[in-house]
C-alpha cells in the first residue's frame, strides 16, 4: 500500500499542485493578455471609447449651453448629436458581448492536463514579440511545489516539479530495496512449512516417526528466519527528505 501510494498517488499530487498554482500566476496572466489582445476585443473596445469620447463632449456642450445665454438651444446647434448617448450604451454592450474564443476553449479542456493548458495560453507572433512578453511564455520550469516542514506545516519555500519528483522517484526506489530485503529475509520460511506436509514424509514406513523430526527442524528453521527478519527495518512512511537544498527557491 505504500509502495503503491508513493509510486502513483504522490506524483500526481505534485502534479495537480502544481498546475493548480501555475493556473493561478502564469496562466491567468497568460489568459488575460490574450484577451486584452484579442482582435474582436479591441475592436469593440476602440468604438466604445470613441463614442465614450463623443458623448463627453456632447454632454460638456449642453452644459455650456444651459448654462449660458438664454435664447439658445441645443437644437440650433449644428454640433449637438442627440443619438451621442444612445451610441454610446450600444458600443458598450457590444463590448460586453464579446465571445471570446479561448474562454470557450478552456472550458472543453476543463480536464485536460497542465502541458495542454500550457499550449493553448502559448503566446503566438506578434504578440511574443512584444517586449517583455517573453518572460511569459509558458515553460515547464514555472511548475512550482511548496516545501513544507513535517513539524508544523510551515512554509519553507519552493522548489521544481521536475525535481520534486526526482525525489519522489528516489523514495519509490528506496521503498522497493526495503521490501525486496522483507522478501528476502523471508524465503527461508517457505520451504520448512511444505516440507512436513509433503507425501514421502507423511508416507514413510515408520507411521509418524519420520514427521516429527521434521516438525522439530521446522520449528527451529521458523525460530531463526522470524528472528532474522525482526531486524530488517520496517517501511517508513514520513521519510521524505529533499536531498538538494540548492533547488529551493523562496516561496512565491
Amino acid at each position: 500500500m505504500t509502495l503503491h501510494f508513493e509510486e502513483k498517488f504522490y506524483p500526481h499530487l505534485l502534479t495537480t499542485i502544481a498546475g493548480r498554482r501555475w493556473l493561478l500566476t502564469h496562466g491567468l496572466k497568460l489568459f488575460l493578455t490574450k484577451c486584452l489582445n484579442y482582435s474582436e476585443y479591441l475592436l469593440d473596445l476602440g468604438a466604445a471609447i470613441s463614442r465614450a469620447i463623443k458623448k463627453g463632449m456632447q454632454d460638456g456642450l449642453a452644459a455650456s449651453i444651459e448654462h449660458g445665454a438664454h435664447g439658445r438651444s441645443l437644437e440650433d446647434l449644428v454640433a449637438y448629436n442627440p443619438s451621442a448617448e444612445e451610441d454610446y450604451n450600444a458600443a458598450l454592450q457590444e463590448l460586453r458581448s464579446v465571445d471570446f474564443a479561448l474562454l470557450a476553449e478552456l472550458k472543453s479542456h476543463k480536464d485536460a492536463s497542465v502541458e495542454t493548458i500550457m499550449n493553448l495560453l502559448r503566446l503566438e507572433s506578434p504578440l511574443v514579440d512584444a517586449p517583455g512578453m517573453s518572460d511569459l511564455q509558458p515553460d515547464e520550469d514555472q511548475l512550482m511545489v511548496p516545501i513544507h516542514r513535517s513539524e508544523d506545516q510551515a512554509v519553507l519555500g519552493s522548489t521544481s516539479l521536475s525535481f520534486a519528483l526526482s525525489v519522489s522517484h528516489d523514495r519509490v526506489e528506496r521503498i522497493r530495496k526495503n521490501i525486496a530485503e522483507h522478501r528476502s529475509a523471508l524465503a527461508g520460511v517457505y520451504v520448512p512449512l511444505v516440507e512436513p506436509l509433503s507425501v514421502q514424509n507423511l508416507t514413510g514406513a515408520a507411521g509418524t516417526s519420520d514427521v516429527l523430526p521434521t516438525a522439530v527442524a521446522t520449528t527451529t528453521a521458523l525460530s531463526t528466519t522470524f528472528a532474522s527478519a525482526s531486524t530488517v527495518p520496517s517501511v517508513s512512511v514520513d521519510d521524505y527528505i529533499i536531498a538538494d537544498e540548492e533547488n529551493v527557491q523562496p516561496n512565491v
